[in-house]
């Protein structure tokens, strides 16, 4: 080890405050900056090493005698000394590639679900290939290291979908894709962890409006003919122009008259379909043609769809992208 590397080590045996025996929490950060974990279940153990003499005072501090080393942990080891065995096994079972990613330098975000979160769709990933596995997996990876404090509403994920777009995860209010994340900010060397209290499976575009509380969206979907819903959860690609749940309700009255064929009309005209789905870099100006049949007019220069503004765009799924939009935008009358 280099001069810099074994003080590393070392600060890395260090937490601040005098922490007794008796007050060993969960988790602390060492004074290297890297997370240490704690089981108090039979006797301390702390990072996996045992703890063979305990609170031995100073006149700085407390010192507590271990049976091993503690090296600084990478995102791998911490998904083993947090004892979340349901990620380590899908770890494990996926390719290898997967493993290598958590244990290789780099920084990265990752969300890690707890092992009721895994226990709770056992069925459902048993039943996947190793590709499917892997692509789960991949899911709950960012490409960059980000704290709970920094977490962005919009973050990019290392799954691409077949148009080459990384699938989004889409953080509000301490929760990422509407589950909550129960712990933050176990810091290793290679990222940073935040424990999920479900297992985050890659979302449709359908799925990316529920994440995204479109309430007012879904039930025009439930409520219009034709199953939608089953439609833009299929293959794709599709681009969906959402509104948000105030635009609903600024025409609250005009769509409680339309029948369920004129509200599948009306939701048909948000949606594009073509070879690829369209992000915000790839809006031109001029008509685009909808799912619906007529164009909707897009000015890219601003940009705003059929006069609507865009609230946020590029919220990429696994089969197309959702911008969300501020107005409902209704067909042309007919004829």
């Amino acid at each position: 080890l280099s001069t810099d590397a074994l003080a590393t080590v070392l600060s890395h045996h260090v937490v601040p405050g005098r922490v007794m025996s008796t007050q060993i929490p969960d988790l602390a950060d060492s004074v290297a900056g890297y997370t240490l974990f704690f089981d108090t279940s039979d006797g301390v153990v702390v990072s996996g090493a045992s703890v063979t003499q305990a609170d031995i005072e100073a006149t700085n501090g407390v010192v507590h005698v271990i049976d091993r080393v503690l090296l600084p942990p990478t995102v791998l080891d911490a998904v083993g000394l947090a004892g979340l065995t349901g990620l380590g096994g899908a770890v494990g079972a996926a390719d290898p590639a997967v493993a290598a990613l958590l244990d290789a330098p780099g920084d990265l975000t990752v969300l890690a679900p707890t092992n009721d979160a895994f226990a709770a769709v056992a069925d459902v990933t048993a039943g996947l290939s190793t590709q499917e596995l892997t692509d789960v997996l991949t899911y709950h990876v960012a490409g960059s290291r980000v704290t709970s404090d920094a977490l962005p509403p919009l973050a990019p994920s290392l799954l691409v979908n077949p148009w080459g777009q990384p699938v989004s995860l889409l953080f509000a209010g301490g929760r990422v894709n509407g589950v909550d994340i129960v712990t933050t900010d176990i810091h290793t060397t290679n990222g940073v962890v935040h424990v999920v209290d479900s297992v985050l499976l890659p979302p449709t575009v359908v799925d990316h409006a529920v994440a995204a509380g479109l309430d007012g969206l879904l039930g025009a979907v439930g409520a219009a003919s034709g199953d939608l819903g089953t439609t833009l959860s299929g293959a794709g690609p599709f681009t969906v122009f959402a509104p948000t749940n105030d635009a609903f309700d600024a025409i609250a009255s005009t769509t409680a008259t339309l029948t369920p064929d004129e509200l599948r009309d009306v939701l048909l005209f948000h949606v594009l379909g073509g070879s690829a789905p369209v992000t915000s870099a790839d809006l031109t100006t001029g008509g685009v043609p909808t799912l619906l049949g007529p164009n909707v007019e897009v000015d890219a220069s601003v940009p705003t769809i059929g006069g609507a503004g865009v609230v946020t765009p590029d919220i990429h799924g696994t089969n197309g992208t959702v911008h969300v939009i501020d107005s409902v935008l209704l067909p042309p009358a007919e004829g």
